[in-house]
């Protein structure tokens, strides 16, 4: 009898333990590949992994001739060792599951290497229940040239997402340069994305919980009489 009550007990606690969402794959890119991600619905850009990338400096403008005199900035990681590199027209991918009230985060930098009378590259992501279909899927903008200027970088920013309910979702990134113009091609860099569960656990888990605690106590107390 105490050895099926330790049983159950443990059982119990387990599951609650267990109780969580499939995480993302790969999600600081430290495999230094796109391991768990899809890249196939790229268009004429390319998806990478870095370790660092020389980009137009933090939020100046800088004038095409002198851009191509060398003015660079050297952007970095924000955590590990690598970060994703989106260019042209080009997205990552994931499939997983959530909870509700979990929160998705991620860092991203959108380097915009052309000028807005000539085109209005734009980074973004998106959060969708089916595959990443470009033009076609709904999307949240992060940056664009027309509302953010020519030639700059926003530097690392942080974006967070709250779920509802309880599903599987995809998660893309990516940016697209405009179709009219392939002269410039901006950048999307992100990194440390992360998911993290809601702080209050459901009632059911909760109750779950409170049977393990009850049962190990009182097998305790059996074991003491």
């Amino acid at each position: 009898m105490k050895f099926r009550i330790y049983v159950v007990a443990v059982f119990c606690i387990i599951y609650v333990a267990g109780a969580s969402a499939a995480p993302i794959e790969n999600p600081g890119f430290e495999h230094g590949t796109l391991l768990g991600w899809d890249s196939s619905g790229t268009g004429t850009g390319t998806a990478s992994v870095v370790g660092a990338y020389e980009g137009i400096p933090l939020k100046d403008f800088i004038p095409v001739s002198v851009l191509n005199g060398g003015v660079r900035t050297t952007y970095e990681e924000t955590e590990g060792d690598y970060f994703a590199l989106l260019e042209a027209t080009s997205t990552i991918s994931q499939l997983f599951d959530y909870t509700d009230g979990m929160v998705l985060g991620f860092d991203w930098n959108f380097i915009a290497e052309d000028e807005i009378q000539y085109a209005n590259d734009y980074a973004f992501y998106s959060v969708s229940s089916d595959p990443f279909i470009l033009n076609t899927t709904s999307i949240d903008r992060l940056a664009d040239i027309h509302t953010f200027g020519d030639y700059k970088a926003t530097g690392w920013e942080r974006e967070e997402y709250l779920f509802s309910g309880v599903g599987s979702a995809w998660l893309t990134f990516g940016v697209v340069n405009d179709p009219d113009d392939d002269e410039g091609n901006s950048k999307l860099l992100v990194d440390n994305i992360t998911l993290t569960e809601a702080s209050v656990p459901e009632p059911s888990v909760i109750a779950l919980f409170s049977i393990g605690l009850l049962g190990l106590g009182f097998a305790g107390r059996r074991r003491k009489v």
